[in-house]
C-alpha cells in the first residue's frame, strides 16, 4: 500500500471523531480531549480499515497522527488481527424480525427481574422529565408513534426462551393526557415503573397539560433495550418530528439486530478470550465497592440527587486534567472514590463503571436506539495515600487500562471468576461510575436540553453517578 494512501485512510478515520476540524498529520491528538468512546471508535476504525489492533490506552497517549501512522505500519507488518474463527454474522431483510440473542447485560437486567432473586426486581428503569412550552398533544404524540415505528427495538419483546425479538407492527395507544396538578401523581407513579419480562410496550409517556404555557411530558423506559446514547438519539428524533411533521427519519443501513450479532460474532475471537483470561487474572481477590447505607426495610426506590458545575468551573477542571494529563473523566471518578475515603472507608475498592459497546460497532450503529450499554469493574486503590495528581494519575492508567480490554463486559468477567474459583466470596458493588463525555449525537438539542428531573434505578446499585456535558442552553 503506498505511503500516502495509508495516510489518507488514516485521516479518514481520525476526522470522524474529531469535530470541527480536518486532522493533519502533525495535529496534536493529546490537545483534542478524546474519551474513551471516541478513541475506542478509533480503534474500531483501524480494524476495520487496516485488520490492525491497536491498544486504546497506547491510542490515548498517541502525540499524533503520524506516530499513529508508525504504529499501523508495524502492525500491518505483524499481521491482521484475528476475526471470528466463524466468520462474521449474515443478516438479510427477511431475518430482520427473527429472535436474537440477548447481550451480557440484558441477560443481567432480566435475571435482576425475577421475583426470587430478592425484593429489588427493578432490573433498570429510567425516567425523564422535560417542559415545553405551548405544548401540541396531538403533535407530539404523532411524533412519538413515528419514534417508535422507526426504531426497531422500541418494538422489541422478550421471547419465552429468553431471546428478544423486533415486532413487525405494533398497536400503540394514546398518551394519556392529566392537568398540571396531576404531575407529581404521574412523577411517582411512573419514576420507578417496574416492567415485567415478556410484555410490551416497555415504556410510557404521558403529560401533565397546561394549555398556552408549559406543560411536562413524562418518559419512563425500561433500560433493558436501550442505553444513555439511545435514549439521546430517541429524544432529539423525537423532537425533529415534533417540530417538523414530514421530517425524514433516515433508514439505518444496519439493524439493532445486525449489530448485537455482530458483538457476538466479536465474542468468538481469540482476542476476546484473551481479553477474558485478562479479566479472570486482574479481578482475583476483587475488593468489595464502597459501603453502602443500608434502606429501610422494604424500601427500594431511589432518589435522585442533582448538582451541575458552571461553565468557568468546569473549564478549569478540564485544563487542570490536561496540565496533569489525565482525562476528565478520570480526574472526576479519583474525586468521586475519594469521598468515600474520607466520609466512610478509606481502604482500596471496586467500582463499576457503565461503557458502551457502540464504539465496536460501525459509525451508522450512532443513529440507532440500542442495547450497546457495557460494564467495567475496577478496583481501585486507597487514593487518599497520595497527593490528589498522583492519585489522579493512577485512575487515570488502571482507568484505560481497563478500557482496553472492555470487550469484555463486567458481567462476563465476574462470571468467568467465579467459574474459576466457585468458594471465592461473591464481591459487593453497590456502586456504579457513569461518565457520559464524549456520548450523545452531536448537535443534539430540543427535548433532551429540557430535562427538568431525571432518575434511574437499577437491581443491587445503591448509587449511581452519572455525568454529561450540557453544550446549550444556559451555563
Amino acid at each position: 500500500m503506498r505511503e500516502d494512501e495509508l495516510a489518507e485512510r488514516l485521516l479518514r478515520i481520525l476526522a470522524e471523531v474529531i469535530p470541527g476540524q480536518e486532522p493533519t498529520l502533525d495535529l496534536a491528538l493529546r490537545d483534542q480531549g478524546l474519551e474513551s468512546l471516541a478513541l475506542t471508535r478509533v480503534w474500531f476504525g483501524l480494524r476495520e480499515e487496516f485488520g490492525v489492533d491497536v491498544p486504546v490506552s497506547w491510542l490515548r497517549d498517541c502525540p499524533t497522527p503520524a506516530e499513529l501512522l508508525a504504529r499501523v505500519r508495524e502492525e500491518l507488518a505483524a499481521g491482521p488481527a484475528a476475526g471470528p474463527e466463524d466468520g462474521p454474522a449474515s443478516s438479510s431483510p427477511a431475518s430482520r424480525y427473527e429472535p436474537f440473542p440477548l447481550t451480557d447485560l440484558q441477560q443481567a437486567y432480566l435475571f435482576s427481574k425475577d421475583p426470587q432473586s430478592g425484593a429489588d426486581t427493578i432490573g433498570c428503569h429510567v425516567y425523564r422529565e422535560f417542559e415545553v412550552d405551548d405544548l401540541d398533544v396531538t403533535a407530539l404524540q404523532d411524533a412519538w408513534h413515528r419514534v417508535v415505528r422507526h426504531h426497531d427495538i422500541l418494538r422489541a419483546v422478550v421471547t419465552p426462551d429468553g431471546r428478544q425479538r423486533i415486532q413487525e407492527h405494533v398497536e400503540q395507544a394514546p398518551l394519556a393526557v392529566g392537568g398540571p396538578d396531576d404531575a407529581p401523581e404521574v412523577r411517582a407513579r411512573l419514576s420507578h415503573r417496574r416492567y415485567e419480562p415478556g410484555e410490551w410496550p416497555m415504556h410510557t409517556v404521558e403529560v401533565s397539560h397546561r394549555p398556552g404555557e408549559r406543560s411536562v411530558v413524562h418518559l419512563s423506559i425500561d433500560v433493558l433495550f436501550i442505553d444513555g446514547h439511545g435514549l439521546g438519539v430517541l429524544l432529539d428524533d423525537w423532537w425533529r418530528c415534533y417540530q417538523d411533521p414530514g421530517h425524514e427519519l433516515a433508514a439505518p443501513e444496519r439493524t439493532v439486530r445486525d449489530c448485537v450479532l455482530e458483538l457476538a460474532a466479536q465474542q468468538r475471537t481469540p482476542a476476546h478470550r484473551a481479553h477474558l483470561d485478562h479479566w479472570t487474572e486482574r479481578l482475583a481477590g476483587l475488593p468489595d465497592g464502597p459501603p453502602a447505607l443500608d434502606a429501610p426495610a422494604g424500601r427500594t426506590k431511589r432518589t435522585a440527587l442533582t448538582g451541575h458545575v458552571g461553565r468557568e468551573q468546569w473549564q478549569a477542571i478540564g485544563q487542570l486534567a490536561a496540565d496533569w494529563e489525565v482525562s476528565p473523566t478520570a480526574l472526576v471518578l479519583t474525586l468521586f472514590a475519594e469521598c468515600f475515603g474520607r466520609q466512610r472507608d478509606a481502604r482500596p475498592l471496586s467500582l463499576v463503571l457503565t461503557t458502551n459497546h457502540r464504539a465496536r460497532l460501525p459509525a451508522e450503529a450512532d443513529d440507532l436506539v440500542g442495547p450497546f450499554t457495557s460494564s467495567l469493574v475496577l478496583p481501585l486503590p486507597d487514593t487518599l495515600a497520595r497527593p490528589l495528581r498522583d492519585a489522579a494519575q493512577d485512575v487515570h492508567r488502571e482507568l484505560w487500562s481497563g478500557l482496553d480490554h472492555a470487550a469484555v463486559s463486567g458481567v462476563s468477567a465476574l462470571r468467568a471468576l467465579r467459574a474459576a474459583d466457585r468458594s471465592a466470596p461473591v464481591p459487593s458493588l453497590p456502586v456504579v461510575f457513569t461518565s457520559m463525555l464524549g456520548a450523545g449525537r452531536a448537535g443534539a438539542d430540543g427535548f433532551a436540553s429540557a430535562v427538568s428531573y431525571a432518575v434511574s434505578q437499577t437491581t443491587g446499585v445503591a448509587l449511581d453517578h452519572q455525568m454529561w456535558e450540557r453544550l446549550s442552553g444556559d451555563p
